[in-house]
C-alpha cells in the first residue's frame, strides 16, 4: 500500500509539473535498503501503458529548469553564423556554416547547420550564451563542443 500511495503522490506532482509547462521529467527509483538507484532496468515507463512496481523503493522526481525557471529555451531566429571548432582567433577549423537563433529570456545563443523550419532537420549544433543581446544578423562562435541531432529539434529549445 505504501508504493501505491507514493506512486500516486507521484502521478499528482507530474500533472502539475506539466500543467506548469515543465515537460521534461526524469523519473528513477532509489532502494532504500542499499542505496542503489534503478534507472529503466526493472522499472517501466511512466507514460507507458504498464504499471509502476518499485518494491522497498522510494520514487523521486526530478524536473530540469533549463532558463530561468523555463523548462525550454525561447529561441528566436537571429540571422546566420558560423561555427568553428577550436579558440578565437583560429578559423582552420570550420564546423559548420548556418543558422543562429538567441533566447529571448535568457541570451543563450544556438547555432544550428540548417535551419529546421524550413528542413525538418538540424544537423550540427552549437551553444554559447554571451551574456548579451546580439546587435548583429551575423554571428560566428569558437568552440570545442558540437552537438549533432538528426532531429528536426533541439533538446531544452523551442525555435520560432
Amino acid at each position: 500500500m505504501k508504493i501505491k500511495f507514493r506512486v500516486l503522490q507521484m502521478f499528482l506532482v507530474i500533472a502539475v509539473l506539466l500543467a506548469i509547462g515543465m515537460n521534461d521529467i526524469k523519473v528513477f527509483a532509489k532502494n532504500i535498503e542499499d542505496n542503489t538507484n534503478y534507472i529503466g532496468e526493472g522499472t517501466s515507463t511512466i507514460f507507458g501503458s504498464s504499471n509502476i512496481l518499485i518494491p522497498n523503493s522510494e520514487l523521486v522526481i526530478d524536473a530540469v529548469e533549463v532558463c530561468n525557471g523555463y523548462a525550454k529555451h525561447d529561441m528566436v531566429s537571429h540571422g546566420w553564423g558560423t561555427v568553428y571548432k577550436g579558440v578565437y582567433p583560429d578559423t582552420s577549423n570550420l564546423v559548420f556554416n548556418g543558422t543562429c537563433w538567441q533566447c529571448s529570456r535568457c541570451n543563450e545563443v544556438l547555432m544550428t547547420e540548417y535551419d529546421p523550419l524550413i528542413t525538418n532537420y538540424v544537423g550540427h549544433y552549437a551553444l554559447w550564451n554571451p551574456g548579451y543581446k546580439l546587435s548583429s544578423i551575423s554571428t560566428v562562435v569558437w568552440t570545442n563542443i558540437i552537438y549533432f541531432t538528426s532531429g528536426a529539434s533541439v533538446p531544452y529549445c523551442v525555435l520560432r
